[in-house]
């Protein structure tokens, strides 16, 4: 990663909502047979790997299909597969970072979850 070239200022609540939003609109939102929308979980990764974590859950909370089950079951394997991604320890050290500033620590994030 070059974490220079990817943080981010945090976005707005209404940017986060926003968003939600535009996903839920999205066709495959709409597909009983998708287990989850691909646009929503490239969100989330697009703020956890700008620095970012403790927001990308905002949008899936709000997104995530009106009665779709799996929705904590898709959460324990996205974190699991975050843990496990090598980039694991830079994006501790943004959030870390985030955290001097009074945001989330990406800690306090997998143990409020």
């Amino acid at each position: 990663m070059a974490p220079n070239m990817m943080k981010m200022l945090p976005r707005c609540q209404a940017e986060l909502i926003e968003t939600a939003a535009k996903i839920k609109l999205l066709p495959e939102s709409k597909d009983p047979s998708r287990k989850f929308p691909v646009a929503l979980w490239r969100k989330m990764l697009n703020l956890i790997y700008s620095g970012n974590l403790a927001q990308a859950w905002k949008p899936f909370d709000l997104a995530w299909p009106e009665g779709l089950a799996g929705k904590q079951e898709f959460l324990e394997e996205f974190k699991a597969q975050l843990k496990a991604s090598l980039d694991w320890e830079q994006i501790q050290e943004y959030e870390q970072d985030s955290s001097l500033k009074g945001q989330s620590t990406a800690t306090e994030f997998f143990l409020d979850r």
